[in-house]
């Protein structure tokens, strides 16, 4: 039982499941650019933007397809701000000054964190009967109404289903099955559900989901060949892989690095991300052969 508020930011960081650490830079969207570059955009390097960044506002984690947002954030690139909890918090004792927690909760300034067993702003709701025998209800945030924190083996909304996330997952609160690697899908039954990645139950607005590590895309992680990042918006959103660096081909599996001689460099995301050559100056031509 987290009984202090001190102890909620470090909950938060594994509650909030920030994945961004595991994300690499990856190049902005750039225009489209066909045949040859000009002198000053060639000598440049390419600008690199974090994808939480680019498609989450910097509110939230990037999949691939959607946004996980942050604690207080929402909408699909976690952009509109939650309304505060303090617009809603517990009024004040007349006494104390200090919010009415209903005898069953701490106040942390601006809101009440309750005990296990109980919930609502102003933890006035019975909850110890809420998970059954087989858990505890428990305080999230204090953005969150709470969630049942299920025994081991247990799991579902009120942990009456034994072995819901089967032998290769854990129960999470409020979310469902964290997969172990190798295993998704809803009960994690699925093995190679996510060939380089992890599933979570929280991405996909909760319908679950791959979490790809860095270089991977596609909805099970086997798309990118390790060299590129997943963009749902190519391709009429049908989605495409958007290459790192001297990577190439639909799937980023062709080595460019000597695609453009001794006058160029090639970069994955130009030409519609189709990749292509900047010369440097002075130089033209698909693959930089032609002096000018």
């Amino acid at each position: 039982n987290r009984s202090n508020c001190a102890d909620d930011a470090a909950f938060l960081l594994v509650f909030n499941r920030d994945l961004s650490t595991s994300d690499s830079e990856v190049p902005s969207v750039e225009p489209e650019v066909s045949g040859e570059v000009s002198a000053q955009a060639s000598t440049e390097a390419p600008t690199t933007q974090n994808p939480d960044e680019v498609h989450c506002s910097g509110n939230g984690s990037w999949n691939g397809s959607s946004c996980y947002c942050d604690n207080g954030w929402q909408g699909d690139n976690c952009s509109e701000e939650e309304a505060a909890t303090i617009n809603n918090e517990p009024e004040e004792t007349a006494t104390s000054g200090q919010g009415n927690c209903s005898g069953h909760g701490t106040w942390c300034g601006y809101y009440c964190k309750c005990e296990d067993g109980w919930g609502g702003l102003d933890c006035s709701e019975d909850k110890r009967n809420a998970c059954g025998e087989h858990g505890v209800w428990i305080y999230i945030t204090n953005n969150h109404p709470g969630a049942c924190s299920c025994d081991s083996g247990w799991g579902g909304n009120d942990c009456s289903i034994q072995n819901a996330c089967g032998e290769y997952g854990t129960w999470r609160p409020s979310e469902g099955c964290d997969c172990s690697s190798g295993w998704g899908g809803s009960d994690c039954s699925i093995e190679n559900a996510c060939r380089h990645g992890t599933w979570h139950a929280y991405l996909n607005n909760g319908a679950g989901g791959c979490a790809c590590n860095s270089g991977w895309g596609g909805s099970d992680c086997s798309k990118c060949s390790g060299h590129g990042w997943w963009y749902q918006g190519m391709n009429s959103g049908a989605g495409g892989c958007s290459c790192y660096g001297t990577w190439g081909g639909s799937d980023c599996s062709e080595d460019k690095s000597s695609a453009c001689g001794e006058h160029g460099t090639w970069y994955g995301y130009l030409n519609n991300y189709a990749g292509g050559c900047a010369c440097n100056s002075g130089w033209g031509g698909s693959d930089c052969s032609i002096q000018q």
